[in-house]
């Protein structure tokens, strides 16, 4: 058995403001950093190895404090960044609304069609993260590893670790659960590999 924890690297000061983060390294909030480490004390199970792509400062937070409270050194994979929103990073939500509605309306029915400009389009961004989310079931295969993930990238891993297609995961894709655990199976995981 293998087993996944993803738990949420956020918010940052932009997710309160209703801001589009995308890629953009920030802190995790203070009030953040209280309910993860709240979160690691009480609910965490106990982890052989903990992952985060160290170029996001709300990722690096949250890993450091898993690898402090289970002394673990922190692993880096730079493909759980999280998706790049290119110039739609900083925007409050509403002002891309009100400047870009029918891109909204597509990019609510089909995102997988809109590309953010000079940004990344969805199916690059699954692929980039299923490639590091395998990298790191390969190397930990019957451990529980922990992965500190901005939230579309831990929905992307979290549907492609259950098995989902595509569009059941993009319809959730912007959802926000503070910690999630997959349990996957020595047969799961080989299948997963092959």
């Amino acid at each position: 058995m293998t087993s996944i924890v993803l738990i949420a690297a956020s918010p940052t000061p932009w997710d309160v403001e209703d801001r589009v983060v995308g890629n953009h390294s920030l802190p995790l909030t203070v009030e953040a950093h209280r309910s993860i480490e709240q979160l690691i004390a009480t609910n965490f199970p106990n982890i052989s190895a903990v992952y985060r792509c160290k170029a996001n400062e709300a990722c690096d937070e949250t890993a450091k404090m898993i690898a402090h409270h289970f002394k673990l050194r922190l692993n880096h994979n730079a493909g759980l960044e999280e998706m790049n929103m290119g110039l739609w990073q900083g925007l409050r939500r509403d002002e891309i609304r009100f400047r870009f509605p029918k891109v909204v309306e597509l990019w609510q029915k089909e995102p997988q069609a809109v590309e953010p400009p000079e940004g990344e389009t969805i199916p690059d961004a699954v692929e980039r993260l299923k490639k590091a989310a395998l990298a790191i079931l390969k190397k930990n295969r019957g451990s529980t590893i922990a992965l500190a993930l901005r939230p579309v990238a831990m929905q992307v891993i979290s549907g492609f670790f259950r098995g989902e297609p595509l569009e059941d995961t993009l319809r959730h894709l912007h959802s926000t659960t503070p910690m999630e655990t997959i349990d996957l199976s020595d047969d799961q995981v080989r299948a997963l590999l092959a």
